[in-house]
């Protein structure tokens, strides 16, 4: 899609034919003889999904309209003014650069920069999950709903995952280990009852 959107006379009809000259022996590849000029089908886990692809080179490509900026330009905001003064500058100079080849920077090129920025964030740190569960629907304290409580847990794969495990040979905690890691949200209450459990 990147490569079309660089092409001169790059376009959507001409996307989906590359997609099913290069693909043609893939096994998820859909390509029916009722299919337009524009239209493609992938087969997924849940079944074929056909896409028509109208529009896809135009806006992969992300690009603003002239009149847009300098419109934007004219802002009474100082923000907006500069911001998009800024954006000019940088368009009249890819404009006005010659015998240099342009790069266009697509919607397709960002997400990837983007997806590759948030991984290696992600790489550089212990990641931890928190799944948060809504006790009841009202937002009432120091008030749970069971079936909506569960209802969250199974749409979770929780409950599965629960299963599963039960099943087959689970990684479970010790008791002193979650004790005294949990400890500290336990009322004096708790604590009283749970004395003399470390001998079993």
């Amino acid at each position: 899609l990147n490569e079309e959107c660089v092409l001169p006379k790059g376009n959507d009809e001409s996307y989906v034919y590359k997609i099913k000259i290069v693909h043609k022996e893939h096994s998820r590849l859909v390509d029916e003889k009722l299919h337009r000029r524009t239209e493609f089908g992938v087969r997924h886990f849940a079944g074929p999904v056909t896409y028509d692809s109208t529009k896809f080179v135009e806006r992969n490509t992300d690009k603003l309209p002239d009149g847009l900026l300098y419109c934007a330009a004219k802002s009474t905001n100082p923000l907006i003014r500069q911001e998009f003064e800024r954006l000019i500058a940088i368009h009249e100079e890819t404009e006005s650069a010659k015998g240099r080849k342009k790069k266009h920077r697509t919607v397709l090129e960002k997400f990837r920069n983007q997806l590759k920025s948030l991984m290696a964030t992600m790489e550089g740190t212990s990641t931890r999950y928190i799944r948060c569960i809504k006790p009841n629907e009202t937002m009432t304290p120091k008030m749970t709903d069971h079936y909506h409580t569960m209802r969250q847990l199974e749409c979770a794969g929780l409950v599965t995952a629960i299963a599963i495990s039960r099943e087959s040979f689970p990684n479970r905690l010790g008791y002193n280990a979650i004790r005294e890691r949990f400890e500290c949200l336990m009322t004096k209450h708790d604590l009283k009852n749970i004395v003399g459990m470390d001998k079993k």
